[in-house]
């Protein structure tokens, strides 16, 4: 397995944020097998563990979950595959959770399929492993009913010591195999205490659930039919300690998918997901703030392009870090072709501070399709995500391999602080670093734009007026170093940023 480094990336910048800046890493690890990582936790040393499933081709219905550690410098580090049997699938679909009071020892949640004849026996999965060594401590199955699927979505500990799992149920006796969701409660022995579980005719994908400490309610998030049938959408369904339900809320039918729930105080949370406006008619993305009665306190809409799909990112888009609010996304999707997309998409990483005021935003990628999965804070202020890419440049690959994107709080890989731009994004460089040449888009309200690259001695090596919105300008004959562009319109200046020649 080897890791390779992915270089191109764009920054777009409101605003110079002064904080000191670690080092991050951007990688992603090409194997021959199908991989994909869905969920990860910050480790106390620093490391990181990642979840997901993998199989020997993107077609082979026999996966097996595993758990990586990847180290704080992005090299990867043990992996522990989960049991392997002869009519069986275990996947890991849902969150990492550390045991109270067992440093070290962490919970994950996972599905068994055995197959006898027509009938499918399914088994929920919960697993106790320890990452010193990375091994497994023991494995608790639990049966369900004949031709009764189940896949876990996510997973939150309370008071240290109950445990609230959220899983997507099929039941395939009912026509059309709608989904459903199940919310569970275990004790810290994982002994199953209750359970709500919705039925019917009507689809209600599960994605994401929280506990409001100000009230002692668990909050829900799916998308499908309402709880009491009648509208079809963005749903928030509320619960005491002991799953009984006590209300639910539509969200306005302006979110379009499933949503990430994220805690922001006793009182407050915040909630992200793809939205379709009459202003943003193409997809884009949706963040907004809400009191524990479910309204809608204030909101932003992210979108970079009016003309460009913007969708928020897989299993968790949204992290609180260093009082500063992450929400991340895929820029530049063909829903049409997922998930094997013929053309390069880039991850958005949007930065708010707490009233969801824009800070900054940037992309990463550009070289292949990828697909962020999970997004969380890390201890030094910044991010860290992983999911899956796959490579459309590759004849014949249809194959996904793990990425893993560490950056600072100030969205950095480099170390090296950033220049602002205007507010108005007036230009964009990329890629960043660069070798042979930099692509440069300006906004085309400006006239008679014009670029100067300055090296590190102060000395302008370019200059040159940009005939056109979208310009490619060689660098192969500049040293490498740092470089910074300035741009202007009729003697101007209208923006500048800072590129790396490799």
């Amino acid at each position: 397995m080897t890791a390779k480094k992915v270089f191109i990336i764009i920054s777009l910048f409101f605003l110079f944020d002064e904080v000191n800046a670690q080092q991050g890493f951007f990688n992603f690890y090409q194997t021959n097998i199908h991989e994909r990582a869905v969920f990860a936790t910050q480790l106390n040393n620093g490391d990181y563990l990642i979840s997901g499933y993998q199989s020997n081709t993107n077609q082979d219905d026999f996966m097996r979950g595993f758990v990586k550690i990847i180290h704080n410098d992005g090299t990867e580090g043990s992996i522990l595959l989960t049991p392997d049997s002869i009519e069986s699938i275990f996947a890991n679909n849902s969150e990492i959770l550390e045991k109270p009071f067992n440093p070290g020892h962490y919970l994950l949640f996972g599905m068994r399929d055995s197959v006898a004849g027509a009938d499918s026996y399914f088994q929920l999965a919960i697993s106790e492993i320890i990452t010193q060594p990375l091994s497994f401590v023991s494995i608790k199955y639990f049966n369900l009913p004949k031709n009764i699927f189940i896949t876990p979505e996510h997973a939150i500990i309370i008071n240290d010591s109950l445990i609230y799992l959220l899983s997507l149920t099929i039941d395939y006796s009912i026509s059309g195999f709608p989904s459903q969701f199940c919310l569970t409660k275990f004790n810290s022995n994982l002994d199953s205490l209750a359970s709500y579980s919705t039925t019917g005719p009507y689809a209600r994908i599960p994605f994401n659930l929280i506990y409001i400490s100000g009230n002692s309610q668990i909050k829900v998030s799916y998308f499908g039919e309402s709880i009491t049938p009648g509208t079809t959408g963005c749903n928030i369904v509320n619960f005491d300690k002991n799953l009984n339900l006590l209300n639910s809320k539509s969200l306005p039918n302006y979110f379009v998918s499933q949503a990430t729930l994220l805690n922001d105080s006793d009182t407050t949370y915040i909630i992200s997901a793809t939205c379709k406006t009459a202003a943003l008619p193409l997809q884009h993305i949706v963040t907004a703030k809400l009191n524990n009665q479910d309204s809608i306190l204030n909101q932003v809409f992210i979108s970079l392009n009016q003309d460009t799909l913007l969708s928020a990112s897989g299993v968790e888009n949204v992290a609180k870090s260093s009082n500063n609010i992450f929400v991340t996304g895929t820029y530049n999707v063909n829903p049409l072709q997922f998930p094997w997309q013929s053309s390069p998409d880039w991850i958005l990483v949007e930065k708010l501070n707490p009233n969801l005021n824009v800070i900054n935003h940037y992309l990463f990628g550009g070289d292949a399709f990828y697909v962020p999965m999970n997004t969380i804070p890390t201890s030094d202020g910044g991010i860290f995500l992983t999911g899956y890419r796959f490579d459309y440049l590759l004849p014949g690959n249809h194959q996904d391999d793990i990425f893993v994107l560490k950056l600072d709080s100030n969205c950095s890989l480099t170390g090296i602080p950033e220049i602002g731009l205007t507010k108005d994004k007036a230009i964009w460089v990329f890629p960043n670093p660069a070798s042979d040449l930099i692509k440069i888009i300006i906004n085309p309200k400006y006239d008679h734009p014009f670029i100067s690259i300055i090296n590190n001695l102060g000395q302008t090596v370019k200059e040159d007026f940009l005939y056109s919105t979208d310009n490619i300008l060689p660098i192969s004959d500049l040293k490498p170093g740092i470089y910074i562009y300035k741009a202007s319109s009729d003697k101007k200046a209208i923006g500048q940023g800072k590129f790396i020649k490799y």
